[in-house]
């Protein structure tokens, strides 16, 4: 009986390696081929080059929404080609000035720090969405070759649990992409505990999205939700 289930094991990894194969090349935006992929009993690991940092997030992106898996290590490098080569000075100057231009971001919030290509953002927003955003921004710009997104969340003085829990489950039952009924609500203080069964990494992804565009959400804690294969 195991050895029986090593082999099902091993045939749903190969035919889930051959998914992500097809859909990292049918894939228009990324252009790299250097990316080498590992699979073991529905856990991916990326390693390989791309040329820029976008390549980076859009492939581990790709891989996450492959059904069957059940989660990504992503240790893709980017060595910057030489059209994409740029100095701290112009990727700070565009970072600013992408931010500064975003009428959805707090101005003079953020602040912007490269070191060899890393950027760092910093400072203080006031909703999860904003900080994202600031990450979403800079992860296209050119010679950006990693982001730590440090910006802090300044909370609301009070967070009433079972608000929070309204919120997040009608967040649910507006999307189509999931059922909203196979997943529990609980809170902890400013966290967010979603409990339950999601069919796929994407459906995974986006119940925790929706957990943290609830005002006073800092953490969503998915560990006991799981994914149904």
């Amino acid at each position: 009986m195991a050895l029986t289930d090593s082999l099902s094991m091993a045939l749903l990894d190969t035919l889930i390696k051959k998914d992500i194969q097809d859909a990292l090349e049918s894939e228009p935006s990324l252009e790299s081929h250097n990316i080498n992929i590992k699979v073991e009993n529905g856990i991916i690991t990326l390693t390989g080059s791309v040329e820029n940092y976008y390549e980076k997030f859009l492939a581990e992106e790709t891989v996450k929404n492959i059904e069957g898996v059940k989660g990504v290590i992503e240790e893709v490098q980017v060595y910057l080609g030489e059209d994409h080569q740029r100095s701290d000075e112009d990727i700070t100057t565009a970072a600013l000035r992408i931010i500064e231009w975003d009428s959805s971001l707090p101005r003079n919030k953020i602040t912007v720090t490269v070191e060899q290509g890393t950027v760092t953002l910093s400072g203080e927003v006031e909703w999860k969405y904003q900080r994202e955003r600031a990450y979403q921004n800079v992860r296209y710009l050119y010679g950006v070759k990693n982001i730590v997104n440090a910006i802090n969340l300044r909370l609301p003085t009070l967070i009433r649990p079972e608000h929070v829990s309204h919120r997040i489950l009608t967040e649910f039952l507006r999307s189509a992409s999931f059922d909203a009924r196979n997943i529990k609500v609980g809170t902890q203080g400013d966290k967010v505990i979603l409990i339950g069964i999601v069919r796929s990494w994407d459906e995974y992804e986006e119940a925790r999205r929706a957990a943290l565009t609830v005002p006073g959400v800092k953490e969503v804690d998915t560990d006991q939700l799981s994914i149904k294969v």
